[in-house]
């Protein structure tokens, strides 16, 4: 019941999450302007902090999995090979 997960799942299970949650967010941010055409009407805050939030965790998820990726030691077999 305390059993853990294992470090490599863990990491890659929070790198799919936030691909996720930015995918969905750009989904919906995608659809307002379609879906909502109220005449007079501008976009708030609200839909320019989404903006802001959904470009934050795409970004974010790469920089998570370039540390992945750069702890597998992908990059010193690269390098020892250019050598």
């Amino acid at each position: 019941m305390t059993g853990r997960a294992a470090f490599a799942l863990a990491q890659t299970a929070v790198i799919i999450g936030w691909y996720l949650a930015a995918l969905l967010l750009i989904g919906v941010l995608a659809a307002v302007p379609v879906y909502v055409q109220l005449p007079g009407q501008v976009l708030s805050q609200a839909f320019y902090y989404a903006c802001i939030a959904a470009a934050l965790y795409f970004i974010l998820a790469s920089m998570m999995v370039v540390t992945a990726w750069g702890s597998t030691g992908v990059t010193s077999v690269i390098s020892s090979s250019l050598q």
